[in-house]
């Protein structure tokens, strides 16, 4: 398989990761080019200039690294595919996301995942007591709204704190049985948390609607 999902959550791990990927493949750094979007998040006009690349008939071991996969639309994914399915012998492509929920399951069943990732750090008690405070008043009002509010200056970054603090809580006590509430919850979190990064949306508002 000539596409690879790269799982890594700092900087370090993604580098150290890139390097015994690129040896293992016997990809030179030379090779080996770094695709990044102009702004946080990727356009589709940009995925457009880059495709043609893939074409192109590949002489030696080469190697394409999409950054920032966490911020592509669901839209450009499936744009994607195609390609995913018919990379070249000598070509490698590697998205680089932090975390893999919010990559669409068909990209998943297309490609090699490797996990760089450092083990989060557990919720403290106190933590833990919060977002289990929070589930109980949000799951049981019968119009969620205004649950949750974050400094003006930082809604951005502490939303999507908050959102990994509430799927780090709901792992650890989710069932075996994946229809529970709790599995659905998580499901609308992860739609949140890429709404969030990927469009200017209101972030209480959105983390409020995963609720309805």
């Amino acid at each position: 398989m000539n596409s690879v999902l790269l799982i890594a959550n700092n900087e370090e791990a993604k580098a150290e990761a890139l390097t015994a990927l690129c040896r293992e493949r016997q990809i030179a750094p030379a090779n080996t080019f770094m695709l990044t979007p102009e702004a946080e998040n990727w356009k589709i006009e940009e995925i457009r200039q880059i495709l043609p690349r893939f074409s192109r008939s590949c002489t030696t071991n080469t190697a394409y690294v999409f950054e920032k996969f966490d911020n592509v639309s669901e839209s450009i994914q499936n744009t994607l595919l195609k390609t995913l399915e018919e990379a070249q012998e000598k070509l490698l492509l590697v998205l680089v996301v932090s975390n893999e929920g919010g990559v669409l399951p068909t990209i998943l069943s297309r490609v090699q995942k490797i996990s760089a990732a450092a083990p989060l750090l557990p919720l403290t008690a106190e933590e833990s007591a919060e977002m289990a405070a929070f589930l109980a008043k949000a799951t049981k009002a019968s119009v969620p709204s205004g649950f949750v509010k974050f400094a003006p200056s930082k809604k951005h970054d502490e939303s999507l704190l908050f959102i990994d603090k509430l799927l780090r809580y709901i792992s650890n006590n989710l069932t075996e049985n994946p229809q529970t509430e709790l599995a659905r919850i998580s499901k609308e979190l992860l739609r949140a948390k890429r709404l969030i990064q990927q469009n200017n949306l209101d972030p209480e508002g959105t983390i409020d609607f995963s609720f309805i």
